[in-house]
């Protein structure tokens, strides 16, 4: 059976006219270029795989985090734009590993469907709001979030976060 570095090197084997020790010599300079061109593809494969993991890193959810459920029968359809892109209010009921959950919805029934993580988006309660960009958009967060829950208007209150940040 022939690897692919086969077909790429083909060893310089030509014994007329040559003594043992010139044949050992050319296979061995020959050994050497094959060496480098391996180690070569090898470094090259775990920089590639380097970079898909980054790219593909899964993060875990605990059982009893809220979550929303995407609305996959939206997804590739014409029109209903104003539709919601994500559905109900469940909670994780169950890890089933690589990156498929159990969940249960508020009536505390158990869907029968294992989802994937990629098809849901957790779930935060109306008065959490993640400031966790940097000190100055903290602070300015901050500042607009006590001005506006005196006023106790939270619509006016996202607006005004998302225009400043």
């Amino acid at each position: 059976m022939r690897l692919p570095i086969d077909s790429e090197i083909s060893p310089p084997i030509h014994t007329s006219g040559k003594n043992c020790d010139e044949l050992v010599n050319e296979l061995l300079v020959y050994r050497e270029s094959v060496f480098k061109k391996a180690t070569e593809k090898i470094k090259d494969s775990q920089i590639q795989q380097e970079t898909y993991d980054r790219k593909h890193v899964t993060e875990e959810l605990s059982v009893g985090t809220s979550v929303l459920l995407e609305n996959s029968a939206q997804k590739g359809r014409k029109g209903g734009k104003l539709q919601e892109l994500f559905r109900g209010n469940y909670t994780i009921s169950e890890n089933l590993g690589k990156g498929l959950y159990r969940l249960k919805n508020d009536d505390g029934k158990i869907l029968k469907n294992k989802i994937n993580i990629k098809r849901l988006k957790v779930c935060r309660k109306r008065g959490e709001i993640d400031c966790s960009r940097n000190e100055t958009d903290t602070k300015k967060a901050k500042v607009i979030v006590q001005l506006y829950l005196e006023n106790c208007n939270f619509y006016n209150l996202v607006y005004c976060i998302c225009a400043d940040m």
